[in-house]
């Protein structure tokens, strides 16, 4: 039960409102709200819709909430596995004056300008730090694939094809290419 279900109707009815690229998708449940995230325009993450389940702790506003993108996502400040997202304001700096649509700005304006320096994706991290352009690359095919993306790097999506045809899934050849830094080579002999 809720300390303060006044403070989360009021936050719901705010994202309700929007007509924006941040907007309410279920806020049946106060504890487990659902939203979506629009990806930046100028980001690899433009045209992308990312929807993220907000979490609500009983303590709220006192205690953050814990916000995962449901969508896949390669991007260093966003868990790989459960789309947990990591920044600063959104737990250790969190204040109770921060809504609901104020944190989802916050998250994305990040997809914009990640912080490799405190990463849950090493993965990402690593690519940012070595070769930047892939890192947008890969990050823009990811958004195309994962969340409805309109974008794309067609030397990319000709490399998806050709793993593709060896393992049967898109997804997989996706994820097998920026494992292996988009060798297809090397992602090949992964499949075999």
């Amino acid at each position: 039960m809720l300390n303060h279900p006044e403070i989360v109707l009021k936050d719901i009815a705010r994202l309700a409102k929007s007509t924006s690229d941040i907007f309410l998708l279920d806020g049946s449940d106060m504890t487990s709200i659902k939203a979506a995230i629009a990806g930046k325009v100028g980001t690899p993450f433009e045209g992308g819709m990312f929807s993220v389940t907000i979490s609500i702790p009983t303590e709220y506003p006192f205690k953050y909430p814990k916000f995962h993108i449901k969508d896949k996502i390669f991007h260093p400040n966003v868990h790989p596995y459960d789309g947990r997202v990591c920044v600063d304001l959104l737990k250790e700096k969190w204040s109770p004056s921060i809504t609901l649509y104020a944190a989802c700005e916050v998250i994305q304006a990040l997809m914009g300008e990640p912080n490799p320096d405190s990463p849950l994706n090493v993965d990402a991290a690593c690519m940012m730090g070595k070769n930047r352009e892939m890192y947008d690359r890969t990050a823009l095919t990811w958004t195309k694939h994962f969340a409805s993306g309109v974008h794309s790097y067609p030397p990319y999506e000709e490399m998806i094809q050709q793993v593709t045809e060896l393992n049967g899934s898109k997804k997989a050849a996706i994820k097998l290419l920026t494992a292996a830094s988009w060798d297809v080579e090397v992602a090949c002999n992964q499949v075999i």
